[in-house]
């Protein structure tokens, strides 16, 4: 390896130089032909137009500065427009032992090699490029992103109105009903919510219950503590009075038990509470008949009654306020948002959303994904391997991690295959509302599913591995297969989570809220 101490002045420079392009004779550079680099890569969406680099390559439209021309054919690391003197420093950085840069890393092997010095002198003096996308401007690098996706083949991306309808008609044709039902129901349940929240803006703290009636009833109910504030509602609205505690008391106290239930050393059950009903549910996942849900109550009722958190009303408990049942432990289901990730080149899971992180922009999924190292991109008839990197996960609070990669990452997302959408807005945790209609997709199964209701948030559940969860949110149906795990739960335009697991005949998933706040991400959303 040269020595620092060769790099002194114009003659230091002209010496290595030379030694550098002696050792890089016969590095292989750009080949042209008639598409034009033969790479795989429609040159509409190729960002090195005549440096072969595309799946079949390392590098695979790897653009480290973003700026619309790939790191094959990219030796501007400042964005001044040219490759000069300050580019070469940089890179003489990297290639005497500094610090990694994956800028100077022109072949996409890892490092910055003698290889790469073969693209270094090929570009010195000269512009980057050229690169087959519009936006492509060398100068853009760190403030403006040139996004390859603006001009992709296949997958093109559907309006926000076109999204909507395709999961009315998906609701509908599941649930065998009138397109024209189905599109009041959904008005219903989004006026509803917008009543709801005004009024709890106007009275807050004070909802006790809330819920929809599932598609297609178009009919919701708001409890209030003691008296109701309001006389009139709006059609389709009950508006309740004398409710004895708080939705935050009424969730705090299910958590009460789940935690009274670990400290037994029971955690083979599914615990929330369900809104409609007001009750407490605890599912015994013991298809034996050998639990003891006697046992299970007294458990129950101790970690209420016994809690020094709760005051009033929401410290007592009575035998009705309590629903322990026979249930199922949730299986993980293995296998831009919607596209599969890999562990070892095998299919495993499937990606959520893409982020914004500490560590770079990237993606998450399950955290029970263990072992992934790749993502398949396919924008179209191609297919890009963008290698993964694991950064955080969680599973307990939640089940998410967050990789970084070596693609780009827009906020958009595969609804369905061949189907690209914005990612518009994000589902707030606290109006996650059961009777809610959300859909899911996952690459496995490859198809998107609109007929999943919210059963109920703030879900605690044992997985067939033996992990207990929380914080989990509960839709009917089980629509998932193998393969579907970290998958994305949506509605038209709008984030909801990331899928879980499911049990056969019903489903579970981390809603994106809880996603941002236990990873530190932030999920992209289309300006």
């Amino acid at each position: 390896m040269f020595e620092r101490n060769l790099f002194n002045g114009t003659s230091g420079f002209h010496f290595l130089l030379s030694l550098l392009v002696a050792a890089s004779a016969g590095v292989a550079n750009a080949q042209s032909s008639s598409d034009v680099d033969g790479d795989l890569v429609e040159d509409a969406i190729d960002n090195c137009l005549e440096v072969a680099n595309g799946p079949n390559d390392p590098s695979n439209q790897t653009d480290t500065d973003r700026d619309g021309y790939g790191n094959a054919c990219d030796a501007d690391y400042d964005n001044t427009g040219t490759t000069n003197m300050p580019d070469f420093s940089r890179f003489l950085a990297a290639f005497q032992g500094g610090p990694a840069d994956p800028a100077t890393d022109h072949n996409g092997d890892g490092g910055t090699t003698v290889s790469d010095f073969g693209v270094f002198i090929a570009s010195f003096g000269r512009v980057p490029g050229p690169s087959g996308l519009d936006c492509a401007d060398p100068t853009i690098g760190g403030t403006v992103v040139c996004e390859p996706h603006e001009h992709e083949e296949g997958g093109a991306t559907v309006s926000e109105q076109e999204a909507y309808e395709i999961d009315v008609a998906l609701l509908a044709e599941g649930k065998g009903l009138p397109v024209q039902d189905v599109h009041s129901a959904i008005a219903f349940q989004e006026d509803f919510l917008a009543y709801a929240q005004d009024l709890e803006a106007r009275h807050p703290g004070q909802f006790s219950r809330i819920w929809l009636e599932p598609v297609p009833a178009r009919a919701g109910v708001i409890e209030f503590i003691g008296d109701v504030p309001s006389a009139g509602a709006p059609n389709g609205v009950t508006l309740l009075g004398q409710g004895r505690i708080s939705q935050d008391d009424h969730e705090r106290r299910a958590e009460l038990v789940t935690e009274g239930l670990l400290a037994n050393g029971i955690t083979n059950f599914t615990s929330f509470f369900d809104v409609p009903s007001g009750k407490i549910v605890v599912e015994m996942n013991d298809q034996a008949g050998e639990s003891d849900n006697s046992l299970i109550a007294i458990i129950a009722v101790a970690a209420i009654t016994g809690s020094s958190e709760l005051d009033g009303e929401a410290r007592s408990i009575k035998a009705e306020d309590l629903d322990v049942r026979e249930g199922k432990a949730f299986e993980t289901e293995f296998a831009r948002g919607g596209e599969n990730m890999t562990d070892g080149g095998g299919f495993e899971c499937t990606s959520g959303w893409a982020v914004e992180g500490p560590d770079g922009d990237g993606i998450v999924t399950a955290a029970h994904c263990t072992g992934l190292d790749g993502l398949n991109h396919t924008p179209g008839a191609v297919t890009f391997f963008h290698n993964t990197t694991w950064r955080d996960q969680e599973r307990g609070q939640g089940d998410s991690e967050y990789h970084t990669t070596t693609g780009w990452e827009v906020p958009e997302f595969s609804a369905r295959d061949g189907e690209i959408r914005d990612v518009l807005s994000k589902k707030s945790t606290f109006w996650i509302l059961p009777g809610q209609s959300i859909c899911r997709y996952g690459r496995s199964s490859n198809i998107r599913v609109c007929t999943h209701n919210v059963i109920a948030k703030n879900v605690t559940a044992t997985f067939t591995d033996g992990v207990v969860v929380s914080r989990l949110v509960m839709a009917s149906g089980d629509s998932s297969i193998g393969g579907d795990s970290g998958g994305g739960w949506s509605w038209n335009n709008k984030a909801w989570g990331v899928h879980a697991g499911s049990n056969g005949t019903i489903s579970v998933f981390t809603p994106i809220g809880r996603v941002e706040r236990e990873l530190d991400v932030d999920l992209m959303i289309h300006p």
